[in-house]
């Protein structure tokens, strides 16, 4: 399934396999001249939701520094193909962002960066070893472990809207669910390094987690660059 819709300098399209179409939008510089391409990797959830439109602002600035910048939702998620209770959606997520990598670098992208914001941070470190050589990636007060941030997202889930149906196996986030299976697999992930080829490693935290305890150690295994 393709097809491309021209918004300005915006493209909307679908990529990926016929079977399991991903929606993907390309912010490209009105110049047509790129330098670059960055791979954006969003949240999850209720998170995704609330940083919809500040990751989309991001694509259109770094468009005006003449980067194409693709913006997508992973299988299951939005428009993208998929349920997002599959059991293998840990799997198919990973497999979005590898996706989006080869579709950039068969659009012509001879050097590719990844910016990964909360969870989408922790899919990216994960989906990293299989992208081949990134020239940098950006972790956007990223969530450190998955079974951290299920812990979160339950306690959240449990204030706000309460308790989950206990005949109902799923496991509730803010504004999603996730198959047992899932939750089980993304509860084993956590960014650790150094990372396959050492790309370039930027670190963008909040000024009052700098003095934290898994932040610090995040930092000294990467040596990355703060912001």
């Amino acid at each position: 399934m393709t097809g491309v819709i021209t918004i300005e300098t915006q493209l909307a399209t679908w990529f990926g396999s016929a079977d399991r179409p991903l929606l993907g939008f390309l912010h490209v510089p009105s110049s047509g001249t790129v330098r670059e391409a960055v791979v954006m990797c969003p949240p999850l959830g209720k998170e995704h939701i609330d940083t919809y439109r500040g990751m989309r602002l991001l694509g259109e600035k770094l468009a005006a520094q003449g980067m194409a910048a693709f913006r997508f939702e992973y299988a299951g998620v939005g428009d993208s193909a998929g349920a997002e209770d599959d059991p293998d959606a840990l799997t198919l997520w990973l497999k979005s962002i590898v996706s989006v990598v080869d579709y950039v670098r068969q659009a012509g992208a001879e050097s590719v960066s990844i910016v990964g914001l909360r969870v989408g941070a922790l899919l990216a470190a994960s989906a990293l070893q299989e992208c081949g050589h990134v020239n940098s990636i950006v972790l956007w007060d990223p969530i450190l472990t998955g079974r951290n941030y299920l812990r979160e997202q339950r306690a959240f889930y449990a204030i706000s809207v309460g308790e989950d149906d206990p005949a109902d196996s799923r496991v509730s986030i803010m504004g999603g669910v996730l198959a047992p299976e899932c939750a089980d697999q993304l509860s084993r992930l956590r960014i650790t390094g150094p990372f396959l080829g050492r790309p370039r490693t930027l670190l963008a935290v909040k000024s009052s987690v700098l003095d934290s305890r898994a932040v610090a150690g995040l930092a000294a295994t990467l040596d990355p660059e703060m912001m």
